[in-house]
């Protein structure tokens, strides 16, 4: 899940120049929505693979110390 401080952030770090993106007016600023959306899925996409990796590395705890050892030496 993504803090109100992350989609802040988030917004911040949109550059808003390509030429043929989708603009919104937000009173004193633009925001090119597809390029948010690009950066909102990164983001997320990142959360995702890391509580799967800590999920896969605790199932692999139960089964096999030494599997869970080297997948926890493997950070994504």
């Amino acid at each position: 899940m993504l803090t109100e401080n992350d989609v802040k952030q988030i917004f911040f770090y949109c550059n808003n120049d390509d030429p043929n993106g989708l603009y919104i007016d937000l009173q004193d600023n633009v925001l090119d929505v597809v390029e948010f959306a690009h950066k909102l899925e990164a983001v997320i996409t990142a959360n995702v693979r890391s509580a799967e990796h800590a999920r896969l590395v605790k199932i692999a705890k139960s089964i096999n110390a030494n599997v869970a050892r080297v997948l926890e030496e493997k950070k994504l």
